[in-house]
């Protein structure tokens, strides 16, 4: 499968945890399961015959359990990097109604009223405020009269732990506002719906929450690896948090191991929010 560039990036986001290798395919692949959220969150609000746009379309699994449930239905996936889009055009490559292209969703070139139906799911999370507001903006002005948008985010997304633990509180702080400085927002869904609302969108229906992850011993082995996926991505971040490779390494570890006592468990949620626009 092709991959078409939709223009040329100026000012392009990074994505936190970027990386030229496919080790984070991998970790993203674990993630999710996309059966559940095809079934869950995206057959619900179709009819199958739509014209849709993915912006951030990773990997392509999702898609390629989507295109099973509808044949009809004609998806334009977007991405703003080069191996994340690799790693789609191989796992969508029996798929023809899915076509890729290299973009960034905070500034896209599609002609207004191209679509019917916009899904964006935990990439909004990457961006500032400004810049959530403003890509919001951009998918109302594509969405054709009558369409909708299903956007997606985390809150707790570095997990509420309990008991409390002073110890985790600490690198959990220190965390948090690294992340902020990388424009990465751990709480993104909790401002999720006031960001729809500045950009001009209408709210369709009551704002969807649910548990995105729960660890509890024992902790399943392939949900753990994720998870161990998930934070050795963030070991710059870690890093700089800490002060050093070897001291953000022991909070990592510190953060593994509570995960994995007798006595906790560590919860976050996924909310999802359907928008149209006011033409």
């Amino acid at each position: 499968m092709a991959v078409k560039e939709q223009h040329i990036i100026e000012n392009k986001v990074k994505y936190i945890k970027e990386t030229k290798t496919q080790a984070e395919n991998d970790r993203l692949e674990k993630q999710v399961n996309p059966e559940e959220v095809v079934k869950k969150y995206l057959v619900p609000r179709l009819h199958g015959s739509e014209v849709m746009l993915d912006a951030g379309i990773g990997p392509g699994i999702i898609e390629r359990e989507l295109v099973k449930q509808f044949p009809k239905i004609q998806v334009t996936g977007i991405d703003n990097s080069e191996v994340r889009l690799e790693r789609a055009a191989e796992n969508l490559k029996d798929c023809p109604n899915v076509t890729l292209e290299l973009g960034d969703i905070t500034n896209l070139n599609f002609p207004n009223n191209s679509f019917d139906f916009i899904y964006s799911r935990l990439v909004l999370d990457h961006l500032s405020h400004e810049l959530q507001v403003q890509s919001i903006q951009g998918f109302l002005e594509m969405l054709k009269e009558g369409g909708k948008i299903v956007l997606q985010s985390l809150d707790l997304g570095l997990g509420r732990h309990s008991p409390p633990d002073s110890k985790l509180k600490e690198i959990k702080e220190k965390l948090h506002q690294t992340f902020l400085l990388h424009n990465y927002d751990p709480n993104c869904a909790r401002g999720l719906k006031g960001r729809a609302l500045e950009a001009g969108a209408t709210v369709l229906e009551t704002p969807q929450i649910d548990s995105y992850k729960v660890f509890s011993h024992p902790v399943d082995p392939q949900e753990f690896e994720a998870y161990q996926m998930t934070l050795r991505g963030y070991e710059v971040i870690f890093t700089e948090a800490f002060v050093g490779k070897q001291e953000g390494q022991e909070a990592m570890n510190y953060m593994f191991n509570y995960i994995q006592r007798e006595d906790t468990i560590t919860y976050s949620f996924l909310m999802t929010i359907m928008l149209g626009n006011n033409k």
